[in-house]
């Protein structure tokens, strides 16, 4: 685990030198995508960790209860069955959402660093 990570890190540092080093023939533009990219993966990293760890449960199971009372047809088949078991599950479970949390953050750090010091 540890040399697949320095390996990952190692690619990355490999992969930034080149942009480093002619990062004044690069325009300001785009290091703008690449903060927008990197906002972008933060957004959705931070959204997919909420919804994994749970935050909105109630609010889903609150929705799909509505959903469920609307309908008659519905309703008439809860009324009848009266041994309805409470169970929450979780809309899935991956680990995408601290991954793109991490990327998107050191995207958004790196481009607003080189922004900063070569603009």
């Amino acid at each position: 685990m540890l040399i697949k990570r320095k390996k990952q890190i190692m690619i990355l540092s490999i992969g930034t030198i080149p942009l480093v080093t002619l990062t004044r023939n690069v325009s300001i533009v785009f290091w703008d995508n690449v903060f927008l990219v990197g906002l972008l993966c933060f957004m959705l990293g931070g959204a997919f960790l909420l919804i994994e760890k749970g935050v909105f449960n109630n609010v889903f199971y609150s929705f799909q209860l509505f959903f469920k009372n609307s309908s008659k047809l519905e309703s008439y088949v809860t009324e009848m069955s009266e041994d309805r078991v409470n169970t929450q599950k979780s809309l899935f479970k991956s680990s995408i959402g601290l991954r793109l949390l991490r990327i998107g953050g050191f995207v958004l750090i790196v481009s607003t660093t080189f922004s900063f010091f070569f603009y």
